[in-house]
């Protein structure tokens, strides 16, 4: 399992680029399971996370997330949930 400490790689931004940056790393290590660490970030906005999984919901699936990626230390799980499942709260 490749474990990614999001806040080490994005300086704790949460802009469009920083999630680019960082869909670009989960890419390279697509072929492996994949922890998305939160720690020490505030709230990440569901704009992060649409930026960071589009790309693979549209070409691999949600099931896909759902089984490879795994997120932890997230405050706010709402967010990503919303994005991964397709629902709103």
């Amino acid at each position: 399992m490749v474990k990614l400490v999001v806040k080490n790689i994005t300086d704790g931004n949460t802009s469009q680029d920083d999630a680019t940056l960082l869909k670009q790393i989960i890419h390279e290590n697509i072929g492996q399971y994949i922890e998305l660490d939160f720690s020490g970030m505030d709230k990440i906005p569901s704009t992060f996370f649409f930026t960071l999984f589009s790309d693979l919901i549209y070409n691999k699936g949600r099931n896909f997330i759902i089984d490879k990626i795994k997120i932890t230390n997230l405050k706010n799980p709402d967010a990503f949930n919303r994005m991964i499942k397709g629902t709103n709260f």
